[in-house]
């Protein structure tokens, strides 16, 4: 799995590399088909929104379309894990 990973609010966030997720009971594994950049999006990626924990490293995103394994299409929207 790759992602844009936020390491440092004075940077642009760089491309890592990641083990494939495994889906835990009650969750479900989703192959992002799209995901939006918009100014909450990049308000999280640049340490300014007033949720922010300044917690790094950061994966910014919030939400998106995507396929489960099973070939559903859907909506989806990021779990909160603070």
């Amino acid at each position: 799995m790759k992602a844009a990973v936020v390491t440092n609010f004075e940077q642009a966030p760089t491309l890592q590399v990641f083990p494939a997720p495994v889906a835990g009971e009650n969750e479900q594994i989703i192959n992002v088909l799209a995901a939006a950049v918009y100014p909450r999006v990049r308000s999280q990626a640049n340490g300014t929104h007033y949720t922010s924990t300044g917690k790094l490293p950061l994966i910014p995103g919030l939400d998106g379309v995507g396929k489960t394994t099973t070939g559903q299409v859907g909506y989806f929207v990021n779990g909160d894990e603070t």
